[in-house]
């Protein structure tokens, strides 16, 4: 689902009504690359989602990938409420009575983001088709991709199915270059002309 030129509210959850329309009741709706600034800088809410998107979780991030926006879907099966507790480099945006906004930051996207719950690769996977469809469309045939390991993985799932039209170069943000992360992108064996990474 893109989101990133989404021009205000109405928009923003015009789409995701519309994207939500397209999949079945459970499915994980990612993605986005929203920009709040589109529409004068106010964070979207959970609230502005939830009725868009009843029977779907959404999780969608910034374009920057610093923040991301939950629905109150996501958010419960995160088990992200008023009573979780903050994490270092993470944050929960909260409202007056301490409530979750649907907006989390840092590293607080990651450990509870629906990634865990195994059940993204299929949407994952439908949006990065779109997306190259998209570049395809206005003559572009490679990208630099600043993301996560996930977002790796689904390239190179995408690489070995033979399905990739677009030349990617992606790479993670510094801080994760772990042993952990490496192991979830081993560096031998996995570039060539059309996905290699600078991890």
């Amino acid at each position: 689902m893109q989101l990133r030129d989404a021009r205000g509210k109405a928009e923003f959850v015009a789409r995701i009504k519309a994207f939500a329309a397209t999949v079945p009741p459970g499915t994980w709706i990612a993605g986005g690359d929203w920009d709040h600034q589109n529409w004068g800088g106010e964070l979207p809410r959970k609230e502005w989602i939830d009725a868009a998107a009843p029977r779907n979780p959404v999780w969608i991030n910034r374009v920057d990938g610093h923040m991301s926006l939950a629905n109150s879907l996501a958010l419960a099966a995160a088990k992200v409420d008023k009573n979780t507790p903050e994490v270092a480099g993470g944050a929960i945006v909260r409202d007056a009575s301490g409530e979750p906004t649907g907006i989390l930051k840092g590293q607080r996207q990651e450990p509870g983001g629906p990634r865990h719950a195994g059940a993204l690769a299929e949407t994952m996977d439908r949006a990065l088709d779109a997306a190259m469809k998209y570049v395809a469309a206005r003559g572009v045939t490679s990208v630099v991709h600043m993301g996560t390991w996930d977002d790796l993985a689904v390239f190179r799932r995408a690489r070995q199915a033979g399905r990739l039209r677009t030349r990617i170069r992606a790479a993670v943000p510094l801080a994760t270059l772990g042993t952990a992360g490496r192991r979830r992108w081993p560096t031998t064996g996995t570039a060539d002309d059309w996905l290699s990474s600078a991890a």
